[in-house]
């Protein structure tokens, strides 16, 4: 969920930001364009800047058009391949269970001390893994009936559970409400079905690819606006003066 909400907070973030840039580009270029270079002289620092912000803003927005579409593609990238972190499977009630107990230890909430040296959550995402869970032995505290809580908030279970992770001897009831064979069961009985997604993940999947698409249609239209558009010599920047790195980075600057 972390990481999701990462996603819709940068993105939020890149919209602010390019409108906010995109606007001054516009008010500058309008200005501009209704005087001529010999009248800006008088403005002498002033006119400096000016002409420094026409040229330039346009090259900060194609360096940012490029991180977006990075950023585009490695968030997909890691959706289709990393599933996990993205909330990916779709767990039943046994799941839950499983996934909020590991909860409760990482947000050190649980109703015992559990110190790092027995088990240490790194990252909240860790929860959302089956596989993790197996391994840390989560899947043991999963709900033996319907009606039935397993819990780490019980202070008796949470430190029995301590020292089932220390391989210290037990009870053979020592885990009353809990199922005494979910550790070793399949995958499928933590979930609702192996091969569906879980619902914020289609819909995670779904924006990023609509995102992706739509960005690359706009700057489709973007280098056709560009390229049968005349463009002043005054605006233009002398790319031979320039390195592999601004060269490579101005495919989307409206001056190149």
């Amino acid at each position: 969920m972390a990481s999701i909400q990462n996603m819709y907070v940068i993105v939020l973030i890149f919209i602010s930001l390019m409108g906010s840039l995109n606007f001054i580009f516009s008010r500058l270029t309008y200005i501009y364009s209704k005087f001529t270079n010999s009248e800006f002289f008088n403005l002498g620092i002033y006119y400096s800047i000016i002409g420094f912000l026409i040229k330039y803003i346009s090259w900060i927005l194609s360096l940012i058009y490029i991180s977006w579409v990075a950023f585009l593609l490695i968030t997909i990238l890691t959706i289709i391949f990393y599933p996990n972190k993205w909330c990916g499977r779709k767990y039943n009630s046994y799941g839950m269970d499983a996934m909020n107990n590991c909860l409760l230890v990482k947000n050190d909430v649980a109703g015992c001390e559990i110190s790092s040296e027995v088990l240490n959550i790194k990252s909240k995402e860790y929860c959302n893994d089956l596989d993790y869970l197996k391994v840390h032995k989560f899947l043991y505290l999963v709900r033996s009936s319907p009606n039935a809580l397993c819990t780490l908030r019980d202070k008796q279970l949470c430190n029995t559970f301590v020292d089932f992770l220390k391989n210290n001897p037990i009870e053979a009831d020592a885990f009353p409400n809990c199922s005494k064979y979910s550790g070793d069961a399949p995958d499928d009985y933590f979930l609702e079905n192996a091969n569906n997604k879980s619902d914020i993940y289609l819909l995670s999947l779904s924006l990023t690819f609509f995102c992706f698409f739509t960005t690359i249609i706009l700057f489709t239209l973007f280098i056709l606006i560009r390229v049968n558009t005349p463009i002043d010599s005054s605006f233009k920047i002398n790319s031979e003066r320039l390195s592999i790195f601004f060269r490579f980075t101005r495919i989307f600057d409206v001056w190149k």
